[in-house]
């Protein structure tokens, strides 16, 4: 279990990129379609060949037996939260029916990729990051899937349909392939160096482009259902959640990473999922702002108790 120091460094290391998105974008260094032209080469270019590197590198042929219910539970807690989100969204002070549907899209996603692997790079074995992206596998179609239909859905089905065969995923099942032929004593160590150094840069980056779409976010008139937001994505939807890992077979190990993504504060994209879909992007960026602050004290906390928990 990590500990409460690390992930409590984790969460600030994460607003420190933040803060040097935002920092960028006050003192006038870059442009929106700057931003918008280096996101899609982190998420697409360098973000595949860390997933690439840490699976060659880490990932175990022999648990793709127990791998393969890691996707259809990922799958199923974005399910739940989007359920979730339909059920309470009648507790909004808000009326606004864009505002509400982006409430019910923040209940589905959470910070699925960013943070969660900072934890895990700090405090657990490297296997446990190849294990994550296979995971995460049902996290990225949920995204869109649920994450779309939860904003109001897209006119143009078969584009939506066509980013699932993203460089990322293409990546994910390239190297589980490789993988499983032994490709970590074969493929050139400088190959498998410039995959290790380009992925590198990936999450950094990402989180700079997200810091720097986060300023002005916040409305006094939004308060309260911020408050709601925050309590139910941090708190009840994650005790929803480890109910329904804890009543899984799942190793110790593979529980530990699904109960760190149940832990998690809103997704940290979906500001730009709300101005492409339908939703409300101010709301999105105040909640994804405010549910990570709060994430400072909820997630240390939270894993303090399970540590509590599990030693009794």
């Amino acid at each position: 279990m990590p500990s409460s120091a690390i992930v409590f460094s984790s969460i600030t290391e994460l607003f420190g990129l933040f803060a040097i998105g935002w920092l960028i974008q006050r003192w006038g260094y870059a442009q929106k379609e700057d931003f918008d032209r280096w996101g899609r080469i982190a998420a697409e270019i360098f973000y595949p060949f860390l997933i690439f590197h840490s699976i060659i590198r880490d990932f175990d042929p022999a648990r793709v037996r127990t791998l393969w219910m890691m996707p259809a539970l990922a799958f199923g807690l974005m399910l739940a939260g989007a359920i979730t989100g339909l059920l309470v969204c009648r507790g909004m002070q808000t009326r606004d029916p864009a505002t509400r549907r982006t409430f019910v899209h923040l209940c589905a996603m959470n910070n699925f990729i960013y943070l969660p692997i900072f934890i895990i790079q700090n405090s657990l074995p490297p296997g446990a990051l190849a294990d994550f992206f296979v995971f995460n596998l049902g996290s990225t179609i949920g995204f869109w899937t649920i994450g779309v239909f939860t904003l109001g859905g897209v006119t143009d089905w078969r584009r939506t349909l066509r980013r699932l065969i993203s460089p990322p995923l293409l990546s994910m099942f390239a190297a589980i392939g490789l993988a499983c032929t032994g490709a970590r004593d074969w493929l050139p160590q400088s190959f498998l160096a410039v995959c290790r150094n380009t992925g590198s840069l990936s999450v950094p980056l990402m989180l700079i482009i997200i810091g720097a779409t986060l300023q002005g976010a916040f409305r006094r008139d939004q308060a309260r259902d911020l408050v709601f937001i925050s309590v139910l994505r941090l708190i009840l939807l994650p005790l929803l959640y480890i109910g329904i890992i804890r009543a899984l077979p799942l190793p110790p190990d593979l529980e530990l990473l699904a109960i760190i993504v149940a832990l998690m504060p809103t997704s940290a994209v979906s500001p730009v999922m709300a101005r492409l879909y339908g939703g409300v992007p101010s709301f999105a960026s105040a909640a994804t702002l405010v549910t990570h602050i709060a994430s400072l004290i909820t997630v240390p906390l939270a894993f303090w108790w399970l540590s509590h928990a599990a030693s009794r």
